[in-house]
């Protein structure tokens, strides 16, 4: 038997959600690295204006500064499609929820109404055969 709609979603919103929180680790090391690298590349281009370090460095700390901020970018648009996924998940939980309980609802209904039917047939059944 098949998971019903709710549950399957639930578990796909957990694991999301679980994803979502790895990826904002791992963001903000990524941040933490790119400022790392751009204070790098700036404090050796002052050194290197003030005659304090060899200007030959600053091809190789710029070129780690502009991949730390690519890497960056991309883990922000995975953050951003993680979040968007979840949103989505979350909305989709909600609504398998409300069709599941809205069914629920009426199969009780239906079955209260056929109580209630064959409680009165008896009952009416009952007063006939009395009174005969």
């Amino acid at each position: 038997m098949s998971l019903p709609d709710s549950e399957r979603l639930r578990t796909k919103l957990d694991a999301l959600s679980w994803r979502l929180r790895e990826a904002s680790d791992d963001l903000v090391r990524k941040r933490q690295e790119a400022a790392e690298a751009a204070k790098s590349l700036q404090d050796a281009r002052v050194a290197s204006l003030l005659g304090e370090e060899d200007p030959t460095v600053i091809p190789a700390k710029s070129a780690r500064s502009e991949t730390a901020e690519s890497i960056l970018a991309d883990e922000e648009s995975l953050v951003r499609r993680l979040e968007q996924s979840r949103s989505e998940a979350q909305r989709d939980y909600q609504q398998a929820l409300r069709r599941e309980w809205g069914a629920q609802l009426l199969r009780r209904w239906r079955q209260l109404m056929t109580e209630g039917e064959g409680g009165a047939g008896d009952a009416a059944g009952e007063g006939s055969a009395s009174r005969a």
